[in-house]
């Protein structure tokens, strides 16, 4: 079995529940700056200061980096297990008058894929506490390559 079908098969649960309650989203793009939930965005506004190109992953259907980007960001990836929320996020995307978006479908394997400092800040909303022990190494070891000498993510925030 190779990797990326280990991962599928790792992640099946996890991916059927979330494909199921994007499925019944209608799919509408924010249109304010702000969440609703004081403390997320707060954090939104700190991750978008100064930030152009900003990655989610684990972004669902996109709602993070839609706020992103009425909050400033110009460039803004999305990657997630959930072929619903992805495609939710690509018609929300549509709906967007601020931002480029460009959302993949993936799982901790496409993190190969994404060149050392390519971008300015990295999400990683609700997504830590629902990947294997193995797979948040990973992760962890990859945020820190992605960020510009000047970049933020959750980690260096926590470590501070």
């Amino acid at each position: 079995m190779d990797s990326e079908n280990f991962m599928n098969n790792k992640y099946d649960k996890c991916i059927n529940e979330w494909n199921d309650i994007f499925s019944k989203e209608v799919p509408n793009a924010p249109t304010k700056s702000t969440s609703g939930n004081e403390v997320f965005d707060k954090g939104i506004k700190w991750i978008c200061t100064g930030t152009k190109k900003i990655i989610d992953f684990g972004c669902g259907n996109g709602t993070a980096l839609f706020l992103c980007a009425i909050n400033g960001t110009q460039y803004n990836i999305g990657i997630d297990l959930s072929e619903k929320g992805i495609e939710s996020a690509k018609k929300r995307a549509e709906q967007m008058l601020k931002g480029e978006f460009h959302f993949v479908q993936g799982s901790i394997d496409i993190l190969k894929n994404i060149d050392d400092s390519y971008v300015d800040a990295v999400i990683l909303s609700n997504i830590i506490d629902n990947l294997y022990p193995d797979d948040t190494e990973v992760l962890i070891n990859e945020v820190e390559h992605w960020c510009s000498e000047n970049g933020k993510h959750c980690l260096k925030k926590v470590m501070q």
